[in-house]
């Protein structure tokens, strides 16, 4: 963007294919206006563990959610504390979630 080559075709065009490769990829709008768009391909990277416990602090500041949630149902019960923490992640990264498991 600094050498402004989003304000050409091109330039466009690529941004575009980038976002395609993203996520949930385009939009139906976005999809309607450039029908002829393919996706960046995304490099392969290979799951290799986790080998410094730090790295899953990290992690879980950014991806995990800590939730504590207190109810009463009815007047006549005590008070219900439920405790939940979740981390959740795209179903390519499976591999890094059950690493989790063993650390």
């Amino acid at each position: 963007m600094s050498r402004k080559e989003h304000l050409t075709s091109e330039g466009l065009t690529k941004i575009i294919s980038i976002r395609a490769s993203m996520n949930n990829g385009l939009s139906d709008l976005l999809k309607a206006s450039f029908p002829n768009i393919k996706p960046v391909p995304k490099p392969k990277v290979e799951f290799k563990g986790i080998s410094d416990f730090n790295w899953v602090t990290g992690f879980v500041e950014g991806e995990a959610c800590f939730l504590i949630k207190a109810q009463k149902k009815s007047q006549a019960q005590n008070l219900i504390i439920t405790l939940d923490f979740s981390i959740s992640q795209h179903s390519r990264d499976s591999g890094l979630l059950r690493n989790f498991l063993k650390v």
